[in-house]
């Protein structure tokens, strides 16, 4: 029972530490958010309320001032005197040990003491930039009042370099002044949302201000100068071009001219008008059709002059390729009278002599032209130039005809010296054959042979013609050449075998009494021939009996006769 009653106490005594544990904690925590409290009455807010008060703000900048320090006012009276009876409660329900209540109210104020600041935060940040806003204009005020001024003085020193657009711009900055003292007007009595509204379209105004200004002189001093001292000098170089008789292509400069003219005096007014964009349009074009004339003159006078450089070489030339073309006429036609030519050499020449009139009329119609003072010097050269492209032509053309006719007595002389030749071979193979004296020749190999003699005889005839074809003759040569080379070929062979099979029947003598295959062989090898003329199948039969009874006896016979053979030859 004792224990029991222990353990009563120990815990009623443990309840009670407890409580005034915690009634102590949130008594410090009461006191905490008090002290918060009364540095929320002590805001910077209040004073810049008063400071702002104090400048006697109006227009949009007064409501704004109004709209705050009424936020502030609510705040203090409302959330702060609810705070404090919050906090009030909050310390006599925790005297009371009432720690669920004290809890609540704990929270609750600070939750509104949190607000309370950020409110407050809201509030002074807006009054700052009521405050900001004044010196910003001020500051901008007094920017714009220098610009204004520098600009009013510029326009004053350098009147003359915007011509028309003096006034229009003086009206402008009129307009500047007048914007510059109402934004002062508003400024200096408060009103700076007003002020800086005004002093924002004051800005705009002022750099479109110093964009004209910066843009109109040298647009003017090209309308008023340059481009009038450019069309004065056009204008006089082409009274004198027409007094010397220039002309122009599709171009009326004096039409262009008075245009250029009439385009300043219409650009001047829209410089009067401040139309910047559209003179720059004006000006770049004008700058482009000056340009344009002073080319085109120009163009002409170079032609003139490349013209009269030109004219007598293009005469001379034309009267070159003329008497080259008669020439070569003359020399065409003496040809055709011993030569067929076959590439249209005269007609080609017949051609050229064509164009070269045509060239020669075109050629003394520009003349004509320029004595009849209509003539266009541009066009003129251009013609000049392709008349000599053309003439350069012909000239190769011309040549090259010449080059080919000029080796036909050249061709003539080298296919005669190749017949005589042709026959000279003809004669040593016949004699070559018949100093062997064979008791025949093969029928293939004479067939051959009248075959090439007859070739030689019409190479012959054809060349003993009045008008002869070289390019006929030519290709009967290759193929004569050719037939030669493979008859001195076919008489070798026919020679080798004919002397081989004789030295070979000789070899054989050793054998035939020994052996009856080289008998036989023997007897068909004199068959071979003697009597059928077949030289090299008459060596393939003695050889391979040879063989079978000595091996490697043709080839030792076949060496021993081209060793001679080689041997006789030095």
């Amino acid at each position: 029972m004792m224990y029991v009653l222990i353990a009563i106490v120990i815990v009623v005594v443990a309840i009670y530490l407890g409580a005034i544990f915690y009634q102590r904690t949130n008594t410090n925590r009461i006191v905490q958010l008090n002290q918060a409290k009364e540095k929320l009455t002590k805001s910077p807010v209040a004073t810049e309320i008063g400071n702002l008060r104090a400048q006697q703000l109006s227009g949009a900048s007064l409501k704004t001032f109004t709209k705050w320090s009424g936020e502030y006012d609510r705040l203090t009276k409302e959330k702060i005197g609810a705070l404090n009876e919050n906090l009030d409660e909050a310390a006599a329900a925790n005297d009371k040990y009432q720690f669920i209540k004290t809890h609540r109210l704990l929270k609750e104020a600070t939750e509104t003491l949190e607000n309370t600041q950020a409110d407050l935060d809201d509030i002074g940040s807006a009054l700052k930039d009521i405050a900001a806003n004044a010196k910003a204009n001020q500051d901008e005020i007094q920017k714009l009042e220098g610009i204004y001024q520098e600009l009013r003085k510029h326009l004053l020193t350098k009147n003359f370099s915007y011509g028309p657009a003096e006034q229009a711009l003086k009206d402008q900055l009129d307009v500047l002044e007048k914007d510059h003292d109402k934004a002062k007007q508003l400024a200096n009595s408060g009103d700076q949302e007003g002020a800086a509204n005004v002093l924002s379209k004051l800005e705009t105004e002022t750099a479109v201000l110093q964009d004209q200004m910066k843009r109109i002189p040298p647009r003017y001093n090209e309308l008023a100068n340059e481009f009038p001292a450019q069309i004065t000098e056009i204008e006089q170089t082409n009274v004198k071009m027409q007094k010397a008789h220039f002309n122009f292509l599709d171009r009326d400069l004096d039409a262009e001219i008075a245009a250029l003219k009439q385009q300043i005096a219409t650009t001047t007014t829209k410089v009067a008008k401040l139309q910047c964009d559209a003179v720059d349009s004006d000006n770049k074009e004008m700058e482009s059709q000056i340009d344009s004339l002073y080319a085109v003159m120009e163009q002409e006078i170079d032609a003139r002059q490349a013209v009269e450089q030109k004219e007598d070489d293009l005469s001379a030339f034309i009267k070159h390729a003329d008497k080259q073309n008669r020439e070569l006429q003359a020399e065409l036609n003496h040809l055709t009278q011993s030569y067929d030519l076959t590439h249209d050499e005269l007609s080609q020449s017949i051609a050229l002599k064509d164009q070269i009139d045509q060239l020669n009329n075109n050629y003394e119609a520009d003349l004509q032209k320029i004595a009849d003072q209509t003539a266009v010097y541009s066009v003129v050269n251009t013609e000049f130039q392709d008349f000599a492209k053309q003439l350069t032509e012909i000239e190769k053309k011309q040549q090259a005809i010449h080059k080919n006719v000029a080796g036909l007595h050249k061709g003539e002389q080298v296919a005669q010296n190749s017949l005589q030749q042709f026959v000279s071979d003809m004669r040593t193979i016949k004699r070559e054959v018949e100093e062997l004296r064979l008791p025949g020749l093969p029928k293939d190999y004479l067939d051959f042979f009248f075959v090439v003699s007859d070739e030689i005889k019409k190479l012959g005839n054809d060349l003993n013609q009045v008008k002869i074809n070289l390019d006929d003759i030519s290709k009967q040569l290759i193929l004569t050449q050719q037939d030669i080379n493979k008859l001195k070929q076919e008489t070798n062979d026919l020679i080798d075998s004919a002397l081989l099979t004789e030295q070979l029947l000789q070899y054989a003598n050793r054998y035939r009494h020994s052996h009856p295959d080289v008998e036989a062989a023997v007897t068909q090898t004199h068959q071979l021939f003697d009597q059928k003329y077949e030289y090299k199948q008459a060596v393939d039969t003695i050889a391979t009996a040879l063989n079978k009874v000595e091996p490697g006896a043709y080839k030792k016979v076949e060496q021993n006769y081209y060793d001679q053979k080689q041997a006789d030859l030095f």
